[in-house]
């Protein structure tokens, strides 16, 4: 079977790129990945440092998926152009380009390389900085409008997945990755991180437009208050979905849930009930206002983050009104200025 080790060479088209070391992510990712070195090809002194190298091995069906998924949402051509996503400089499917042999045919993807993610990035470090806040909503609901233009939706939004570089100087990169599970809008059921999952996406609806942009205000919200959301705390696995449910509830006690007819969903909801009157943990959540109260951040956000956290995904605004909003606007002009 092939593998990657240290040293080894992959030859791409672009350039070659020389394997570093594995990189650990979260623990949630089905593919490999792994820092390499770029080589260059021509002398050129423009190139990038470092690259990421995504691998997936042959008898991992769901990692072959994600990672042809991910290759063919970068050849759309709004999403190779866009600003707001990780690049790919090469897509590699060929034994011949390593440097030892190899029995078996083993895909890769050469991405842009970025220093660190949001989960890493402390977020009272960075709580009263304007051009970092900015950036992040900005990436994260523009990324979301490009895969709206192209009927697509992002189901793996999450703090690991917002990636960022130069965060200490008055102009962040942020950029958004990991695209293996971008599908069709409205195709896909049950998708999305728990914490950073709809409220219509727990009812049993598929995944759509806005569907994003409520996982872009709970990435924001998990990263400036962990365990706000998803299983955290949760001792009982079997009642994971509910007790994520049951936190939404608290959050915004005037939702309404509408279950699709399937009886595990139903089952679901009455757990989540049941859990809110009988769970200390689940009782020291307050509503989405007296939470945000408790939190230290700048008031734009939180009267954006009022904005985009509607349950009724009809009501929600989508990628673009977020943006075109005057809750963004005002962020937007604040981090000019002070960027100055």
């Amino acid at each position: 079977m092939a593998t990657l080790t240290r040293g080894q060479t992959l030859r791409g088209e672009k350039w070659d790129y020389r394997i570093v070391e594995p990189i650990g992510g979260d623990g949630t990712h089905s593919s490999a990945v792994f820092k390499a070195s770029v080589l260059s090809k021509n002398g050129s002194t423009c190139d990038p440092t470092w690259a990421v190298i995504k691998t997936a091995l042959p008898n991992d069906d769901v990692a072959q998926q994600n990672l042809r998924r991910e290759y063919d949402t970068y050849r759309l051509l709004e999403v190779a152009n866009s600003p707001y996503f990780r690049k790919m400089y090469d897509g590699i499917d060929n034994p011949n380009n390593f440097d030892t042999d190899a029995t078996e045919t083993t895909s890769f993807l050469a991405l842009e390389w970025l220093d660190s993610t949001l989960a890493d990035l402390r977020y009272t470090d960075v709580m009263f900085n304007y051009s970092i806040m900015k950036a992040v909503i900005d990436t994260m609901l523009s990324s979301s409008g490009v895969l709206d233009g192209q009927v697509r939706v992002n189901t793996d939004i999450k703090p690991a997945n917002i990636l960022l570089s130069n965060v200490d100087s008055g102009w962040p990169t942020v950029k958004t990755a990991d695209l293996g599970l971008v599908f069709v809008n409205g195709t896909r059921c049950f998708a999305q991180p728990l914490a950073m999952r709809a409220p219509e996406v727990y009812e049993g609806q598929p995944c759509v437009d806005r569907s994003q942009t409520w996982a872009c205000a709970a990435t924001l919200l998990c990263w400036m208050k962990p365990g706000i959301l998803g299983a955290a705390g949760n001792l009982h696995p079997l009642i994971e979905e509910a007790w994520c449910i049951a936190k939404i509830r608290r959050l915004f006690p005037n939702w309404s849930p509408s279950p699709t007819e399937d009886p595990l969903q139903k089952i679901m909801f009455r757990s989540s009930e049941r859990l809110i009157k009988n769970q200390p943990n689940l009782e020291k959540i307050s509503s989405l206002e007296d939470e945000m109260q408790t939190i230290d951040m700048l008031p734009e956000v939180r009267d954006l983050l009022r904005f985009l956290f509607v349950t009724d995904p009809n009501e929600r605004p989508s990628a673009a009104e977020a943006l075109a909003s005057d809750y963004f606007q005002n962020l937007a002009k604040k981090a000019h200025t002070c960027s100055e």
